[in-house]
């Protein structure tokens, strides 16, 4: 015999012993009292499924005879738009910012097309004459642009010149500036010439802009002579260290050192020289001084002494230490020297440390005659800091490289002594030895001309 015991109901709440039910021994139906009025369940944070609900209908979800409540007089009837609720606290705070920074931002301007350009999209070609006066507006949309670069170099020399002379507000567009790139590659028409002199007279606008960056970039690469060149950075005078720390100008910068002759260098030399510590340290900073390094490291020689002032410093941090690998590798021999006899005086401690594992690294690679001194400075333990090489697994980077580099006799040391520090270590330790890359643990700064891509 089964008892039927109502779903939404504990069996203590109905009268009856739950010790007594799970013995089997059921109440008689006379000893139950009345079940009670269900109530409403208010499903809020931590109800459902996450909170001790497991399948099946929710209690007092379809178990109710209760009859379901009447609309009061004057509510909205069922399926009706409800007035909005009335939130309060953190809420009601974040809808406000969000609906403040809603109006702040700037609205996108309703770009109305033209019969020709619409007809374009519809299907139809334009007209040598139609495309001709409405070049613009077809090199700043997005179809229109594409249809441009897809002409035939006799059809597009035809609208070249307008576009020339508007290249300017052409080149802040996100469509418009490969247009205008073209143009300056293929150079159809003998454009080329006209379009350079107008991006010279805003060259430091259209550097610090998204899109225009890209399209001075692209006109340093496709200058044929430094008069052309020489045009385009006469304006940047006065304006190296602002482009320097922009998003988007630091990649024009890097652009001009690379394209032109270390001669030619000496005004950004001397704009960066005071505050190369500083610059050294920004994120976009540090890939202008690299590229100076790598392409004008003969004219720099103030600049590298600001640097050496705070060398130490500089090897242990984020970014700077970037720009000290390149001054072990492309500076003077008496430059790398300061660097090379401040690891010997410590080098556990800068081998230990994330950032300066790197340019004790690239000392060991590019500074042949002090190569033996350091490897002999990894095995010895005096100095400040006490222990080992090996016992992070940066300087197990490092001890790597060195290994590599060594001589064997040199080599076979360096083995031993790894391995004898593994052994008392605990076995995170010792998986670092076959650790991937060093890579995954140094990420370099992104490539100086991400912007291109």
């Amino acid at each position: 015999m089964y008892c039927v015991v109502h779903p939404g109901a504990h069996p203590a709440v109905w009268g009856a012993d739950p010790g007594q039910m799970y013995a089997g021994n059921y109440p008689s139906a006379s000893s139950w009292a009345a079940p009670p009025t269900p109530q409403p369940v208010e499903y809020g944070k931590g109800a459902g499924r996450g909170k001790g609900y497991k399948g099946g209908r929710r209690p007092g979800q379809g178990d109710s005879q209760e009859p379901r409540a009447q609309p009061q007089p004057g509510a909205a009837a069922p399926g009706a738009e409800q007035p909005p609720k009335e939130s309060s606290g953190r809420g009601k705070r974040s809808k406000q910012r969000a609906q403040r920074a809603k109006a702040a931002a700037p609205q996108p301007l309703e770009r109305s097309l033209s019969d020709v350009l619409a007809a374009f999209l519809a299907g139809n070609v334009p007209s040598p004459e139609q495309l001709l006066a409405h070049a613009v507006e077809f090199a700043t949309h997005e179809q229109g642009s594409q249809f441009l670069l897809e002409l035939p170099q006799e059809q597009l020399g035809e609208v070249a010149p307008v576009l020339a002379e508007q290249a300017v507000e052409v080149s802040k567009n996100e469509h418009g500036r490969e247009v205008i790139m073209h143009l300056l590659q293929h150079d159809p028409s003998g454009v080329r010439s006209r379009i350079l002199e107008l991006l010279a007279g805003d060259v430091v606008a259209l550097s610090l802009d998204p899109h225009g960056c890209r399209v001075i970039q692209a006109a340093h690469e496709a200058c044929p002579c430094l008069r052309e060149q020489e045009l385009l950075t006469r304006d940047l005078r006065g304006h190296a260290l602002a482009l320097t720390q922009s998003q988007h100008g630091n990649h024009v910068i890097q652009r001009v050192i690379e394209s032109m002759p270390p001669s030619q260098l000496q005004f950004i030399i001397e704009e960066l020289t005071p505050p190369a510590v500083r610059l050294a340290r920004h994120p976009y900073g540090c890939r202008v001084l690299q590229r100076l390094l790598e392409h004008a490291s003969s004219e720099m020689g103030g600049l590298v002494q600001t640097l050496l002032t705070q060398h130490q410093e500089l090897c242990m941090d984020k970014y700077a230490n970037y720009v000290m690998q390149h001054v072990v590798e492309h500076g003077r021999p008496e430059q790398q020297q300061v660097i090379v006899q401040t690891f010997l005086s410590n080098m556990i401690f800068f081998c230990r440390n994330k950032y300066s594992s790197n340019v004790v690294e690239r000392a060991l690679v590019c500074v042949h005659d002090s190569r033996q001194q350091l490897l002999q400075a990894m095995l010895s333990s005096s100095g400040p800091v006490e222990g080992s090489v090996c016992d992070t697994r940066f300087g197990l980077y490092v001890m790597e490289e060195a290994i590599k580099l060594a001589d064997p006799t040199m080599r076979e040391m360096l083995e031993h002594h790894r391995t004898c520090v593994l052994q008392d270590s605990p076995d995170d330790m010792q998986r670092a030895v076959t650790a991937p890359t060093r890579a995954l643990d140094h990420p370099a700064p992104a490539h100086p001309h991400s912007s291109m891509a």
